[in-house]
């Protein structure tokens, strides 16, 4: 008699884009996939609007919106790289800068990730659990032998034990476009463009408009005297080991410098 081999199963926890990215990847391997997300009212659990400059560094393979060749990003630097260093991180802090990365003389091809997270939306919604994943649940799903288990959900919102862990961030103010591509922002860089300002005025130090939206940051300090101005938290780092799972994307893994696309090609390998 013949054997049939069980699919192998995947959890994914968030249905923000790294999180979708994932799903793709786990599927286009053969699994059967399982999204989890925190209900969100009216119109589904959708968690990502996607405000602002936000895309992709590399092609995903089978989502048909995307252009394979993607457009050209283009980095410039004022100032100098260690003037912007200073200016956002403080004399503290020697890592990598966007300058160091891809510029300034440099830049990157980007594809477009609204592009990508509608498809994959679209795609992925009749099979997305909403349910409020807590630390214990997390810990109880990652426990399931067999199973693959991959979070996007921000690292230390799952921590069960926030008391012992840390969590380094760094605070910056910013704007940037709406969901329907309006803006109130007082400055606008070009198209596909970014533009790092190490100078002491003006006091923004990023601004970045690609595929048409546009983001501006200021260091943490003084509110900038403009309307729709919000305080960000960005993950720097954190010494969390809670959960035997694979963490993905900038919060899931609470790590600078992640981008989205590498949620995919991890979640392609990862056993």
């Amino acid at each position: 008699m013949l054997g049939f081999r069980r699919k192998r199963v995947a959890v994914v926890l968030g249905a923000g884009p790294a999180g979708l990215l994932a799903a793709h990847a786990a599927e286009r391997r053969g699994m059967e996939v399982n999204v989890f997300t925190a209900p969100d009212g009216e119109g589904g659990p959708k968690k990502s609007e996607l405000h602002g400059c936000q895309y992709l560094h590399a092609h995903i393979p089978g989502v048909e919106s995307l252009n394979w060749h993607g457009q050209y990003v283009q980095y410039q630097i004022e100032g100098g790289v260690e003037q912007y260093r200073r200016k956002v991180y403080g004399e503290a802090w020697n890592g990598t800068v966007s300058p160091d990365e891809f510029g300034p003389e440099g830049g990157h091809l980007a594809w477009d990730l609204r592009k990508l997270y509608d498809e994959l939306w679209e795609r992925w919604l009749p099979r997305i659990i909403p349910m409020e994943v807590t630390p214990t649940l997390a810990q109880k799903i990652a426990d399931v032998r067999g199973q693959l288990t991959f979070s996007t959900i921000p690292a230390r919102s799952l921590c069960l034990r926030p008391g012992e862990h840390h969590f380094l961030t760094q605070d910056v103010w910013a704007m940037g476009t709406r969901s329907d591509g309006t803006s109130d922002l007082p400055y606008l860089a070009p198209n596909m463009t970014v533009l790092c300002n190490g100078n002491d005025a003006p006091r923004w130090y990023r601004a970045a408009t690609v595929f048409g939206h546009s983001t501006l940051e200021w260091p943490d300090g003084p509110k900038p005297p403009i309307s729709g101005v919000a305080r960000v938290q960005k993950p720097l780092g954190t010494d969390c080991n809670c959960h035997r799972w694979y963490r993905l994307g900038r919060y899931g893994r609470w790590a600078k410098g992640v981008l989205v696309h590498e949620a995919y090609f991890e979640a392609l390998v990862l056993r």
